[in-house]
């Protein structure tokens, strides 16, 4: 079953020290679309799906590397 963590995501996007490159380079999400999350004001809870199971498979593979999740 697929599941999102809006928590988990938040905390990748917003309090994280990763890169919105290297987040781009290990998911394929243009960088841009990241930076909108992380500056731009963009709310993570009207995120497309597709893109909020990307970062959720990134969290999984990388919890080890990310901080507080």
């Amino acid at each position: 079953m697929l599941s999102v963590q809006v928590k988990d995501i938040e905390m990748l996007l917003l309090e994280s020290d990763i890169t919105s490159y290297k987040i781009h380079k290990e998911t394929g999400i243009p960088h841009q679309t990241i930076d909108n999350y992380r500056t731009n004001g963009c709310l993570i809870e009207n995120m497309r799906l597709h893109i909020a199971l990307r970062l959720q498979d990134y969290i999984n593979k990388n919890r080890h590397k990310i901080k507080d999740i």
